[in-house]
């Protein structure tokens, strides 16, 4: 055998891929290929982002080599459910070893062309584990999800300024018919729409324009409402003397919960935030500090780490934006499901934001089917602020 190659989807799984084959032994000489990365003499392992490699086949790339490739007996392609996109693809292609596979906690689902792609790159899925087997055999740590349906009586008022500044701009132009829906309501009942009457006038919409009102509409008002913001942090209260990651999508949200803790705790909790404008090696040194830390928070992007990144001293979650990527969703779940000393189970609080447009409301069924399907221990609670 003459070299394994590993492609990993970014540089904190380079370092962290590499750094968890050391601690196996002293098996291989293992390289790391990234931006920084460096090619070691006689290297039998490396550990390489697949963007990097993309540019080492790239005529036009500084980086340009594609005699590198010719070294590799063996190739794993970690989080292989990205193996859909064409950079991957491209880099698959320009390679011919003996062996070839994938690995991922999350493959698309069946018949989609994405799993047709996957198999096409990689071969036919040859086993296939769910999380509670693997609980079950004691590789990973059980998780309880808390699910929590949440209405709020700050939700219409930030709705109704929401909608109304809709009817004056025009700026939902993609669902035009739920803002034409309002303005042909004013219209025929010959009346404003105000605060006192918006909430019935609301269900009238939802019930006529089930699936045109703007998912970003709900957003904003879940983002904005201060009553669960306060919730947000008075879960944490529940969290004390132990670690726990809050997700989240939208910078400007992730940075309001972690000014709001931080301003909270001051110097008792150490409070940590992280997302893409963070750089590598800050992001490194936050994560080793997690693993040592007892009671820290960790306020972190979906994109920057709910996936394949691993803190096995995370015990609480908590999902502060909602998504319907099944793919998404699994990969945060197993944020907290690293084992370690004590943890028997980690808790997951699954925010679901009811209100009667229900966008964000389908997103927490469908996970809630997810949960079902993947056989997790979870709960439901309605809960009102």
């Amino acid at each position: 055998m003459r070299k394994i190659l590993m492609i990993v989807p970014n540089v904190q799984l380079v370092n962290q891929g590499k750094s968890d084959y050391k601690s196996y032994g002293d098996f291989f000489t293992i390289e790391t290929i990234y931006g920084m990365g460096e090619q070691v003499p006689n290297a039998d392992m490396c550990f390489a982002t697949f963007q990097t490699l993309n540019n080492m086949l790239n005529p036009e790339s500084k980086r340009y080599q594609p005699s590198f490739f010719s070294d590799f007996d063996i190739i794993c392609v970690d989080e292989c459910h990205r193996a859909s996109a064409g950079s991957i693809r491209n880099i698959l292609r320009n390679i011919t070893p003996i062996i070839k596979f994938g690995v991922s906690g999350t493959l698309p689902k069946k018949n989609t062309i994405e799993s047709i792609i996957v198999q096409a790159m990689l071969g036919g899925c040859i086993q296939e584990i769910n999380a509670k087997d693997l609980s079950d055999s004691g590789y990973i740590t059980p998780i309880e999800i808390k699910q929590q349906y949440i209405s709020s009586n700050d939700y219409y008022p930030l709705l109704y300024h929401e909608y109304m500044s809709a009817v004056e701009t025009k700026k939902y132009f993609k669902n035009l018919k739920t803002t034409q829906w309002f303005i042909d309501y004013k219209k025929m009942n010959k009346e404003n729409v105000v605060m006192d009457n918006f909430e019935e006038i609301l269900k009238d919409c939802a019930l006529e324009q089930p699936d045109t009102f703007p998912l970003n509409a709900e957003q904003h008002v879940i983002r904005n409402s201060e009553n669960r913001l306060t919730h947000i942090i008075n879960l944490l209260e529940t969290t004390i003397n132990k670690n726990s990651i809050l997700l989240f999508n939208s910078i400007d949200y992730g940075k309001k919960i972690y000014n709001t803790l931080k301003d909270k705790y001051g110097d008792s909790r150490k409070i940590f935030y992280v997302a893409g404008e963070i750089d590598v090696n800050n992001r490194r040194n936050i994560i080793e500090t997690m693993e040592k830390e007892k009671d820290a928070v960790l306020v972190a992007s979906y994109g920057t780490l709910s996936t394949g990144i691993t803190i096995s001293n995370l015990w609480y979650g908590v999902f502060c934006d909602s998504y319907a990527s099944e793919i998404i969703n699994m990969q945060s779940l197993g944020r907290t499901m690293g084992l370690y000393d004590g943890k028997d189970v980690s808790i997951i609080y699954d925010l679901v934001d009811v209100v009667y447009t229900k966008k964000i409301y389908k997103h927490g069924k469908q996970r809630e089917q997810l949960y079902k399907k993947e056989n997790f221990k979870y709960s439901k609670e309605q809960v009102k602020l």
